[in-house]
């Protein structure tokens, strides 16, 4: 698809050719990008950084969420789109720094790497195997992780423009869609100029240690107007603020990551476009954002280390025939990721409580346990290694006529191997040497091994797309669109898994588990009627439709309980919505109100007995809810963004959980607070006779509390009581600000995160132990841009 060319930055088209552009748009309208469904309005005067209110032009935000560029204010739908100068005039550079800006938007960063993204309350239940409900892709390519916890962390310097698209988006979008998505486009390469850029930052953590972080592009032309390179990197040392009070040590969640991609486009005549990217990502995790105490400390006997290792290979082409334009995106992507979970802190002996039921399970003979096994150290780790290739093929009819359409197939291939194993102490063998988790050989000694397990997934899916818009009248348009997909996938037990006992006999249960297949199709359905009676003025209706895949348990073969494999579920989203413009574009307004359907929904059970979790289908839910936005110019030089939601998200039917005897009907589902909100206020004063403005933003965003799981839990093994708030975490409020000089070619910033240090409960991992924010952190940012 021809994407954004030449002087186009970021998600914004200009309408008029002022000196200073974008730049003042950034400055000005800084919060009028974070709203979805608005025109921006930007101050622009020739030849001086001031600009008066009669001097304003109306510039338009394209998107591409239909497959096709659109002015923002006319798409159907709720779309919130963020220019890459925005996010970076911000310091944003990764998911969860945006998340407030757009309202049902949720993220919950567990550590780097370890990302739950949820939309308008379609949320993930904790679990290895389970994948995200919100699909994520990267330059056209699916990202969507296998495990809903462990999102890709991609770097957002020199990026185009990200959306966020809001409720299921099956029919152009396909799996994992059903609760909406979210694209990343990073910036083309421009055959015309050569340009750099560079950016430098440092941050002190409050209690804690410090980040930096270096990040540097360069453009080329290679033949003029034909071929052209960009090359961007990108490191980063995120400092640690938690602190190991068991092990005696500080700063334990420290994080580094080193990226780089390249790009090279080639057009070798005006209709013909392509373009190569290729990108690489490595991370390491000293330790997860877990804590146990009530301010930023553990008494976990281990830590949490995790590794993440990715590379994305694609060839874009975009082929103009007059008549419609073919557009072809091949991918093939290479993930490794290893993650570790402690599970025990000091004092908690799990032989009398939960895993007195494995003793009786794994020998029968066991039936007094031995409390001078009790473990002193568990932590579960998993290793995740996939491929995956991608071939998508579609066919876009020009825009500038009454009847548009899309027609498109999707194929994708994926093996993924999925292994894990609990280690503990103290130290026992496996009966059998065979069957050893992953990074063991025969004959070593197993750290305990309550479980080990290696798992291949082989995957195939295929779709078939279409949309159609018709333009009844010049204000009134219909769109209709299906996909019809199937998925098909083998699931091959490689290593068996094993429960052992610490009571003397070391003996343990070795089971092998069968091979088995499983497929899956149906079809998703998309109707929109839009009125657009005036340019200031949008109303639709729509309903849409989303599925996420079904899969297999990987850790089923050692417990008799286990199911093998779980299905497919889907939502269907009723919505109404409307976008508004008033004073001259200068106060905008978009809402949406919705009701998603929620079928056969993925939940995680856990069998006591064995120690081990799995994924099950869990009847059926629904989520109500009303999200606005807007901003406005409140004076020449100030302007006010607001965004919240208020959500209604719970089930419609009871079930049986594990640790309760019935989910019952109206439980509130996980992770989804009842009502989220975002302010912020944007300052920009252009210094009198210097090409320099001062700079100021303050924001705000803080959220309900939430449940971390459908049911009743444990809050520690010991006792083993059940908590009467299913692990509820408590409402938050986090401010930031940022200040500073900026130029058209250089800027120097400074910022503070979390301005009155709040300490915000994210989520728990079903183990006492619960995921935190980052302290308030003070630093300055440094960037300066070459042409």
């Amino acid at each position: 698809m021809m994407e954004m060319h030449g002087s186009e930055i970021g998600s914004i088209r200009k309408v008029c050719s002022p000196r200073f552009g974008l730049k003042m748009i950034t400055r000005t309208a800084l919060g009028a990008l974070a709203l979805g469904g608005v025109t921006t309005v930007g101050f622009a005067q020739e030849g001086s950084a001031n600009a008066s209110a009669s001097q304003r032009s109306v510039d338009e935000i394209i998107v591409t969420a239909a497959r096709r560029e659109q002015n923002l204010s006319d798409v159907p739908a709720s779309i919130t789109a963020l220019s890459g100068d925005y996010l970076s005039s911000l310091g944003f550079d990764n998911f969860s720094d945006y998340a407030g800006l757009a309202p049902s938007l949720d993220f919950v960063e567990f550590a780097p790497g370890q990302t739950r993204i949820t939309i308008r309350g379609i949320s993930a239940d904790p679990s290895f195997t389970t994948a995200s409900t919100v699909s994520v892709y990267i330059d056209d390519v699916p990202m969507t992780s296998s495990n809903a916890g462990t999102q890709v962390d991609f770097r957002l310097y020199d990026v185009n423009r990200v959306e966020v698209l809001r409720g299921p988006q099956g029919t152009l979008y396909g799996e994992n869609s059903m609760g909406g998505a979210i694209r990343i486009f990073t910036n083309e390469p421009d055959t015309s100029d050569f340009s750099a850029s560079a950016e430098v930052g440092f941050g002190s953590l409050k209690d804690g240690g410090t980040s930096t972080k270096v990040d540097g592009m360069v453009n080329f032309p290679i033949v003029a107007d034909k071929v052209a390179l960009r090359v961007v990197g990108s490191y980063r040392k995120s400092g640690g603020w938690i602190e190991n009070v068991t092990l005696g040590t500080s700063d334990v969640n420290e994080s580094e990551v080193t990226a780089v991609r390249a790009a090279l486009k080639i057009t070798p005549t005006d209709n013909l476009e392509i373009t190569l990217r290729a990108s690489a990502n490595q991370l390491e995790v000293d330790s997860s954002n877990e804590t146990t105490l009530s301010t930023r400390s553990t008494d976990a006997t281990a830590n949490s280390p995790s590794e993440d290792d990715y590379e994305i290979y694609s060839a874009d082409v975009d082929w103009n025939f007059g008549f419609a334009t073919l557009e072809s995106v091949t991918s093939f992507s290479h993930r490794e990721s290893a993650t570790g979970s402690s599970e025990a802190s000091v004092g908690v002996d799990f032989q009398n409580s939960l895993f007195v039921t494995a003793c009786i399970f794994t020998n029968p003979t066991c039936t007094a346990p031995d409390t001078t096994a009790f473990l002193t150290s568990s932590i579960f780790l998993a290793d995740l290694d996939q491929d995956i290739w991608t071939q998508e093929l579609r066919l876009v009819s020009p825009s500038d006529q009454p009847l548009r359409w899309i027609v498109g197939g999707f194929y994708t291939d994926s093996d993924l191997k999925a292994g894990g194993h609990r280690e503990t102490t103290p130290v026992a063998r496996f009966a059998n040497d065979l069957y050893l988790p992953l990074g063991f050989s025969a004959g070593d000694a197993v750290p305990g091994g309550f479980l080990a397990d290696t798992g291949i997934t082989e995957k195939t899916a295929y779709a078939l797309f279409g949309e159609v818009s018709y333009d009844l009248t010049d204000k009134l348009e219909i769109t209709g669109g299906l996909r019809w997909f199937g998925e098909e996938f083998d699931y091959l037990p490689v290593e068996s898994s094993g429960l052992i006992t610490f009571f003397g006999s070391g003996t343990s249960f070795v089971a092998v588990g069968a091979p088995f297949s499983a497929k899956a199709e149906d079809t998703n359905v998309k109707a929109i009627i839009s009125y657009k009676p005036n340019d200031d003025m949008h109303f639709y209706a729509s309903f849409t439709e989303g599925f996420r895949s079904g899969g297999a348990n990987f850790f089923s073969s050692a417990d008799p309980n286990f199911q093998p494999e779980y299905d497919p579920d889907t939502t269907q989203n009723y919505e109404i919505g409307g976008k508004f413009q008033f004073a001259d574009g200068r106060i905008n307004l978009s809402t949406a109100l919705f009701y998603i359907n929620w079928e056969d929904l993925q939940v995680q059970q856990f069998d006591i007995g064995t120690g081990q979790g799995f994924t099950t289908n869990g009847g059926t839910a629904h989520v109500a809810g009303i999200e606005a936005e807007f901003t406005g110019d409140v004076t020449e030089h100030l302007t006010l963004t607001l965004s919240g939601n208020l959500t209604e998200a719970e089930t419609d039917e009871a079930f049986v959980g594990s640790f309760a005897p019935m989910i019952p009907e109206g439980t509130r589902l996980p992770n989804v607070p009842i009502w989220t909100y975002g302010a912020s206020i944007d300052y920009v004063y252009p210094l009198p006779n210097r090409e320099m403005d001062v700079v100021a933003r303050f924001d705000v965003h803080g959220q309900g509390s939430t449940y971390s799981g459908l049911e009743r839990r444990p809050q520690f093994f010991g006792t083993f009581p059940l908590s009467p708030n299913r692990s509820l975490q408590d409402s938050y409020h986090i401010g930031n600000f940022r200040t500073g000089v900026e130029t058209d070619n250089w800027s120097l910033l400074f910022y503070v995160e979390n301005v009155w240090d709040e300490v915000a409960d994210l989520g728990d991992n079903n183990f006492g132990r619960f995921h935190r924010n980052q302290p308030r952190t003070i630093g300055l940012v440094a960037s300066a841009k070459f042409r």
